[in-house]
């Protein structure tokens, strides 16, 4: 997994989008600009981002061109599951490192 985030089970709201950005994009690189367009249904596509991201589910770096941009590109479901096996507790959000 790239992320550096643990992953766990998000909702099913949550669980819908990654669904249309997967069918859209797969493990491709995209930009916000482009997650948008495949979740124009969606108010807030930043905040769905962001928690994709925090669950584990996405990952996400600084575009080397213009640091304000990012490039975001989604986990695998069998890497997500994988993740969501070893933490034992699918619902617990913890970044690797932080004190318990």
């Amino acid at each position: 997994m790239r992320g550096t985030y643990l992953t766990v089970a998000v909702p099913k709201w949550l669980l819908r989008s990654y669904a249309c950005l997967w069918a859209n994009f797969q493990d491709k690189e995209f930009r916000m600009e482009d997650a948008k367009k495949v979740l124009s249904h969606q108010k807030n596509v930043g905040l769905i981002l962001s928690l994709l991201r925090r669950a584990g589910w996405l990952s996400v770096t600084l575009d080397q061109k213009d640091a304000r941009k990012r490039r975001y590109w989604l986990n695998s479901i069998e890497v997500i599951f994988e993740g969501i096996e070893k933490t034992g507790n699918p619902t617990k959000q913890k970044h690797q490192g932080e004190k318990k």
